[in-house]
């Protein structure tokens, strides 16, 4: 992974919110990820949204996989007060994923 793919991410997550006025994006950061297969790595971007007087925080996760000649590009928007919820989540779909890959 490139020191630009933060940007690159960052970037992704900034097109599917718009332009709205009230979003604001956090830092883009690589959290830890099991290592389920040849790459897997997973990023997180926050999206702080106005919404009248409160700032909500909501999750964009974006997790890499790789295995043999496949590959996986996963994207998952939460609540950030489910955190623990969404990274089980994440990796029970991953690995139901990579089950169906054959070698």
């Amino acid at each position: 992974f490139q020191p630009g793919l933060t940007t690159c991410i960052k970037y992704d997550v900034l097109k599917s919110t718009g332009s709205d006025p009230n979003i604001k994006l956090g830092v883009t950061k690589r959290l830890s990820f099991p290592k389920l297969a040849t790459v897997a790595a997973l990023y997180r971007t926050t999206i702080f949204d106005k919404v009248g007087s409160q700032t909500v925080a909501v999750l964009d996760d974006t997790i890499f996989l790789s295995k043999g000649r496949t590959q996986f590009w996963l994207n998952f928007v939460a609540p950030s007060t489910n955190q623990g919820q969404l990274q089980q989540r994440e990796q029970e779909i991953a690995k139901m994923l990579l089950k169906r890959v054959k070698a």
